[in-house]
């Protein structure tokens, strides 16, 4: 007797006949050799859409006229993503064959990253609002700039950042470590000399008379976000499709069409905006908050705490970065739908205890998230799983069923409409493969492995205390394990992609580390709302809590280092075959799910396969590879 279908496969989310097409049309518009025709694209689709609601209303009852309307409607899409990327990307096919040349412009600040103590620049992400007459097509271009601040600028400390990602971050969220920091600073200066004054030899200097040591270098505060300066500096276009593991490949992701380096920042002619510098003010106070009772002590501790409350990954050292790269767990740092769900679940928790209507909790929840998401950058992912987060609890405030699928699905269409160049990040790749691997592969995984009771042979209401406990335990067991296969699955590809690295130790590390990085996140949020309360004590005590169990992880990964073949470095050749593996293992979750996972179609075993396929021949494993 064949296994019971699992009650998660109930779900179904029409708007994927949306989603997919748009997808491939994005995808297809980075492919192709040149820019494609705007003007065709719109004109194209909205002529299948027309034909699309022409064969809907006409005749509905005809199988026919609706396959076609359908086919319109995906059509019309295809086209629509097309035209959106070109539109969001904004390439200079002028620029293509033009050499280097010096430019004077106006930027204003998208992002900073944090800055390198042993390079005095600044850089990051900006977008430029004023140009020469000669340079006027580049208003509106985003740009990537490495420049000198202006004379007398003040420093900082070099954990300072605003929100951004410097190098570390930059390789936790999968676009090249080594590469960016190669990059970062395009114009170093030499770190300042100290010239002792001259003494006779008679007279020997007593060590109250030495000189003081020559103070390590600090680094240039980065601008913050909205901040508008006048620069000069040699701007370089970058390439039209970069490979996806270095920093120019993460440059194209986002929408960044040049370079700008060799240069100077001459002075700010517009301060950030009043909520942005907010934000960072709130940011330097939250870092402080959780470096209380734990910074002087542990500063490895208090940086990896940081790094996983406000995701400024250029707190962590080295040798953390590469401890987690190594073992699959470098996503717990990415601010994304673990670490805002596990603030949203805080923040409902603590307002289900006002005395407040249920409208009124659930709107100063929303604004509460909202504004941590703002303060922690505003990065991409954040943003998606805050609307991912709201969607959800806005069914369950109206009282509606919640479809997860569905509700996966439409806020990937609104994110790729609003920004189809996300679709090439490896943020939302990870975050939406993994999440829809759960919901397609892993949920159902998990549920046909609980179908199959410890005690069948016994009624159930003749178990003993022990059974229901060990049943209980057996169930969470295999639910949580449906669930690893399931993201290590996408991370075995994804990780070899951005990471160079294959990590067959990430689902064992992952059961382990997931539940104990919640526990050390929610520690933090306390730390952080006793600070603001003006209890420091008890941030000081949650501080040291989470420091505990980061203690505690770090020890673990480490024995996970210990176990031979833990992780492997590795290199899909050529490059685009690991984008066609990834797109093979959704495209085999869509399928095993639309039917049900049946045996007679492969079942549960199909995605292995096409992960076991791509690894055994794409990847070019050994030390030759990337990999940190």
């Amino acid at each position: 007797m064949s296994d019971p279908p699992p009650r998660c496969l109930r779900y179904r989310a029409p708007v994927l006949w949306l989603l997919l097409p748009w997808v491939a049309g994005v995808a297809s518009a980075r492919v192709l050799p040149g820019t494609a025709p705007v003007g065709w694209l719109l004109s194209g689709a909205a002529v299948l859409a027309g034909v699309s609601a022409w064969c809907a209303f006409s005749n509905p009852a005809r199988a026919l006229a609706a396959r076609g309307g359908l086919a319109a409607l995906a059509a019309a899409m295809l086209l629509g993503g097309a035209a959106a990327y070109e539109i969001h990307r904004g390439r200079l096919a002028v620029w293509e064959t033009l050499p280097p040349r010096e430019a004077r412009l106006v930027l204003r600040v998208e992002r900073a990253y944090a800055p390198n103590p042993a390079y005095k620049t600044v850089s990051g992400i900006a977008r430029v609002v004023a140009a020469e007459p000669h340079l006027r097509e580049l208003v509106g271009q985003r740009l990537y700039y490495s420049l000198r601040p202006p004379p007398g600028a003040g420093t900082g400390d070099a954990g300072g950042g605003t929100g951004g990602t410097g190098a570390a971050a930059t390789a936790a969220s999968g676009i090249g470590l080594r590469a960016e920091a190669a990059r970062t600073a395009a114009a170093p200066t030499a770190a300042p000399t100290t010239t002792p004054a001259p003494t006779s030899p008679s007279s020997p200097q007593t060590p109250a008379q030495q000189p003081p040591p020559p103070s390590p270098p600090s680094a240039p505060s980065p601008p913050a976000r909205t901040t508008e300066f006048r620069v000069t500096g040699v701007l370089q276009p970058l390439p039209r499709n970069a490979a996806a593991d270095t920093f120019d490949g993460y440059l194209t992701a986002i929408g960044a069409n040049f370079r700008l380096t060799r240069g100077r920042i001459h002075e700010e002619t517009r301060g950030p905006a009043a909520f942005a510098a907010f934000c960072e003010r709130a940011r330097a106070h939250f870092e402080a908050l959780l470096g209380r009772g734990i910074a002087g002590k542990r500063p490895e501790l208090a940086g990896v705490l940081r790094a996983m409350l406000l995701g400024q990954k250029h707190d962590m050292q080295e040798d953390q970065v590469t401890m987690y790269l190594r073992t699959g767990t470098m996503h717990l740092f990415a601010i994304s739908g673990l670490h805002i769900g596990v603030i949203a679940l805080g923040i409902h928790g603590l307002l289900a205890a006002a005395p407040l209507p249920r409208w009124a909790r659930f709107g100063a929840g929303v604004a509460a998230l909202w504004l941590f998401v703002q303060i922690t950058g505003a990065t991409p992912s954040a943003v998606r799983a805050f609307w991912m987060i709201f969607l959800l609890q806005l069914s369950f405030q109206l009282r509606v069923p919640v479809n997860p699928l569905a509700t996966l699905a439409f806020a990937a269409l609104v994110s790729l409409v609003a920004n189809p160049l996300q679709l090439f990040s490896a943020s939302f790749q990870m975050s939406y493969g993994i999440v829809g691997g759960l919901l397609l592969f892993g949920v159902p995984l998990g549920e046909r492995w609980q179908a199959r009771r410890l005690f069948a042979d016994l009624p159930k209401v003749s178990w003993e205390r022990w059974r229901h406990r060990a049943e209980a335990a057996r169930r969470a067991f295999f639910g949580a394990l449906g669930i690893g296969v399931a993201s290590s699955l996408v991370s075995a590809i994804c990780g070899v992609i951005y990471f160079g690295l294959f990590t067959p130790g990430a689902l064992l590390a992952n059961l382990v580390l997931i539940p104990l990085a919640s526990v050390a996140i929610l520690g933090g949020l306390l730390s952080l709302l006793t600070g603001l309360c003006g209890l420091g004590w008890a941030g000081v005590l949650f501080n040291h809590a989470a420091a505990l169990v980061l203690l505690v992880m770090q020890r673990l990964l480490e024995w996970f280092l210990l176990i031979p073949g833990i992780f492997w470095p590795g290199k899909f050749e050529p490059a685009w075959t690991g984008h066609a593996a990834l797109a093979c293992l959704m495209a085999s979750f869509l399928f095993g799910y639309a039917h049900r996972w049946s045996w007679r179609r492969g079942g549960f075993l199909a995605p292995v396969a096409v992960v076991a396929a791509a690894l055994a021949v794409c990847v070019k494993f050994g030390s030759g590879a990337a990999g940190p």
